[in-house]
């Protein structure tokens, strides 16, 4: 699968977030800062996409590496056990990595349809790799219960 388009991808990120919401679900925006402060630093407030601004009750993750696992405190906010819905930009890169690092504690599920990367080649080795590694690929369609057809 080709990856998406930036805002293809936040488009279909967005329409998960408001399937999760109606199912009640956890919905846990992760953002990346630089620690060297290029963008602000620890202390700095990284913008998210139009359309992705966390809600008033939903639990921000900022990360300064990789994985939204590392170093965050993540992992004690969610219950050991809980299936984790997966999606966002730099499949080969953040994604991967949070994905690998929850699979220790949690099931996950990747929505192939709602992660992204510029080179084709790195985002299907990345969908392989976290697949064999044992998470789900799921597409959007399969969460907000549309048809294939």
């Amino acid at each position: 699968m080709a990856p998406l388009s930036g805002q293809e991808c936040v488009s279909a990120v967005a329409r998960l977030r408001r399937a999760a919401r109606v199912r009640g679900w956890d919905v846990v925006p992760v953002r990346y800062l630089r620690l060297d402060r290029s963008d602000g630093g620890p202390e700095g407030e990284a913008a998210f996409a139009e359309g992705l601004e966390p809600d008033t009750h939903d639990l921000v993750v900022t990360k300064y590496g990789l994985s939204a696992f590392a170093g965050t405190g993540l992992s004690g906010q969610l219950p050991v056990g809980s299936h984790l819905v997966v999606a966002g930009v730099a499949t080969e890169a953040g994604v991967m990595a949070s994905v690998l690092d929850a699979l220790t504690d949690h099931s996950v599920s990747v929505v192939v349809d709602a992660v992204t990367r510029g080179s084709e080649a790195g985002h299907s080795e990345a969908l392989q790799r976290m697949e064999a590694a044992g998470a789900s690929m799921i597409r959007l369609r399969e969460i907000l219960g549309e048809s294939s057809a």
